[in-house]
């Protein structure tokens, strides 16, 4: 983590790495600000406004992608690979689609309207299988 850190141009804090092995450990699914401050702070001491500043910084320097979805922003680490999720409506679940399926609508779009497309973002939502077995 360290060294990822001080490649993309970042001092490597406790606070980052700490935020950077806590995405890492969930394993593809994405965490909201306050889900990893609920994580981290208990073990490390950081404060909400750190773990927000932290964040901030680690986009810009595209170590992780924030994800915008109706319950506001969610982050994971940052892969060769654009990413979706699926979200679970009542647990707040996360699962990542691992293919991207507006790809070649986005080039589409883009050759017929002229515009030089920047980004896409799509959100699903739907009940996961844990929280549909609860009924």
């Amino acid at each position: 983590m360290e060294q990822r850190l001080r490649e993309s141009g970042l001092k490597a804090t406790r606070q980052r790495v700490a935020i950077l092995r806590c995405l890492e450990q969930a394993g593809g699914e994405a965490l909201t600000a306050e889900e990893l401050f609920e994580q981290l702070n208990p073990t490390t001491g950081v404060d909400r406004s750190t773990v927000y500043r932290c964040l901030e910084a680690l986009e810009n320097h595209h170590l992780v992608e924030r994800m915008e979805h109706r319950g506001g922003a969610c982050y994971c680490i940052a892969g060769k690979n654009h990413r979706h999720l699926l979200m679970c409506v009542r647990c707040h679940k996360t699962v990542p689609i691992h293919s991207c399926p507006l790809h070649a609508m986005e080039e589409s779009i883009g050759k017929d309207t002229g515009f030089v497309m920047l980004s896409h973002t799509l959100e699903m939502t739907g009940i996961c299988p844990d929280c549909a077995a609860k009924k």
